[in-house]
């Protein structure tokens, strides 16, 4: 420790089977003259996330003092996503995530020595609660299209937030929080290869410059200011990977499935914290590490 329901799901489940439900009876239109592009997903997503603090702003005595490790944390949601193509070589899209964290556990330490030498605390808990939501806005130009490949280059501004919990089953009382949120600018590019007119795989890669910035309400610690406990700011970057498979029930509806791995990293940064004397103390903040692996299925209707 640094001294320092799923109802809701049900709901979104409901929706999502009369959503699917309501597409396969709107009527047919060629795909590839459509405008507009509708999708919806169901998301399962586990992540691991970790970071860590030295003992002062040089980075020593010593140079991990805490350090915070989420593992598993799972979660299920869903995703809507708008797509507008003005014309075959341009879209622009506004799309929105949301995810329910079911299950997770965690470690919390604290060091006396350099490299993770003679640890003086050390609490294993579970983090099986709190939420994650992501916004993206951007488009797409594609470089080239025949019958059987697309390929475009786009870029994307993206908005992303991870609320997690510290709990633990014998201390009800610990209700910690740790809130990630990232703004990230990124560029990306994207393949379709048709096999025939049912069927599609697709692949998308990105890479992002991010502005990573923390905050965490230490609710049991005393010293600290609440709800506001300290706060972590640095710049990094971020690497995304899609691939899914398409099948076209007709031309303008369509499910498709996939993978998405991605992973964010910031370089060393500044760690604030705020005491309950109205004082502050600065350290360095050694950054941190998200990685994440997703599953999806996904109901697509265009117009």
């Amino acid at each position: 420790m640094r001294i320092i329901t799923f109802s809701s799901r049900s709901t979104t489940f409901k929706w999502m089977i009369c959503t699917v439900v309501s597409f396969l009876f709107l009527s047919r239109v060629n795909a590839q003259n459509t405008k507009w592009k509708f999708e919806t997903d169901g998301i399962v997503r586990s992540t691991d996330l970790d970071w860590s603090i030295a003992g002062n702003l040089d980075g020593q005595s010593p140079n991990i003092l805490s350090e915070l490790i989420f593992s598993n944390i799972n979660a299920i949601g869903t995703s809507f996503k708008i797509k507008y193509n003005p014309t075959d070589k341009f879209d622009f899209f506004v799309s929105y995530q949301k995810l329910w964290t079911y299950a997770g556990t965690g470690l919390d330490t604290d060091y006396e020595k350099d490299d993770r030498v003679r640890p003086t605390y050390q609490q294993e808990f579970t983090s099986h609660t709190g939420s994650s939501n992501s916004v993206r806005i951007g488009g797409t130009y594609y470089l080239f299209i025949n019958n059987k490949f697309k390929v475009g280059s786009g870029i994307q501004f993206r908005n992303f937030e991870h609320k997690l919990f510290i709990l633990q089953e014998n201390l009800p009382d610990l209700n910690s929080t740790y809130i990630v949120n990232s703004k990230s600018l990124g560029l990306s590019l994207c393949g379709h290869y048709y096999l025939n007119e049912k069927m599609a795989f697709g692949s998308n890669i990105m890479y992002s410059i991010l502005n990573h910035h923390s905050k965490a309400n230490w609710n049991l610690i005393d010293i600290f200011e609440h709800p506001v406990s300290f706060t972590q700011k640095a710049v990094g970057y971020g690497l995304e990977g899609t691939l899914n498979f398409n099948y076209f029930f007709k031309k303008n509806i369509s499910m498709s499935f996939g993978l998405i791995f991605e992973r964010q990293t910031s370089s060393d940064g500044k760690d604030k914290s705020y005491l309950k004397d109205k004082t502050t103390r600065e350290t360095k903040f050694n950054g941190l590490n998200l990685n994440s692996k997703s599953l999806f299925l996904r109901f697509s209707y265009f117009l």
